[in-house]
């Protein structure tokens, strides 16, 4: 998987946060973990300030970067 999409807010932080405890013995195995709301506030186009991914330990930007240059 390349990202993960919760329908939780605290689904998303629970999946999110242990990532920065298990980084050191698993680096490159990072998977961003979104809120489904997160998702849609990039979808319809809200300034990226609102996105709130400022508060990921693994930062989805990259990744979201990537889908749109694939075009």
């Amino acid at each position: 998987a390349q990202v993960i999409i919760t329908a939780c807010p605290l689904c998303q932080f629970n999946l999110d946060y242990p990532q920065r405890e298990t980084e050191a013995g698993c680096t490159g195995s990072e998977i961003p973990v979104l809120y489904f709301t997160q998702l849609m506030a990039v979808a319809l186009g809200l300034p990226e300030e609102d996105w709130g991914f400022d508060e990921h330990y693994v930062d989805p930007r990259s990744l979201l970067a990537a889908m749109t240059n694939d075009k």
